[in-house]
């Protein structure tokens, strides 16, 4: 059964909640790599978007979820009051929950000068033409349906989950291809 919809909370705070934890703990997680900001990554995407820090016609996150038209709706949260809620409402309803936390780490070297080009350096089979420098941590959950990863709380997000690294635009890609808007991406 495929997820109703996706809600990626991009979170702009270091102020975390056990409601963290518990995604990072039930998740899969790994690191987003950026070729833009996180703010020009997000906004290139075809989705709805909700700010707490801006003036909408929609007065919290569960309003905008609710209202949106796209299966695909990133928060862009700045405090954990409403995390706790939205945890609780994407497993009750089935929806697939993404977090991402806003803190850039570098992309690690290659372990060996041996280790082929990772999938993260290429798009549509093409390798970039600039070398993506920065890396975003994620989390992703669905209730039933997600395999854990060995990470278990907010606390170890400076580590590289299971998921390692994703280029930023195919971790959309597979969100679309998880709620049936297009074809498995990669396969």
């Amino acid at each position: 059964m495929r997820p109703g919809k996706a809600v990626v909370i991009v979170y702009q705070s270091e102020e975390f909640c056990e409601a963290h934890s518990e995604i990072v703990s039930k998740g899969i997680c790994g690191r987003l790599v950026l070729r833009a900001t996180l703010q020009d990554s997000v906004e290139s995407q075809s989705a709805d978007f909700w700010s707490d820090s801006l003036t909408t016609s929609h007065a919290d996150p569960f309003q905008a979820i609710s209202s949106s038209q796209s299966k695909i709706i990133y928060l862009f949260l700045s405090t954990p009051v409403h995390v706790p809620s939205l945890l609780l409402l994407c497993e009750q309803n089935q929806y697939f929950l993404s977090l991402i936390l806003h803190k850039t780490y570098p992309i690690p070297p290659p372990a060996s000068p041996l280790t082929p080009k990772q999938s993260y350096m290429f798009e549509n089979g093409e390798e970039l033409q600039t070398p993506p420098q920065s890396s975003v941590f994620y989390a992703d959950y669905e209730k039933n349906y997600t395999r854990v990863d060995w990470l278990q709380s907010i606390d170890s997000r400076h580590e590289i989950g299971a998921n390692h690294l994703i280029l930023f635009e195919g971790h959309h890609k597979e969100l679309r291809s998880r709620l049936g808007l297009n074809s498995k991406y990669g396969s």
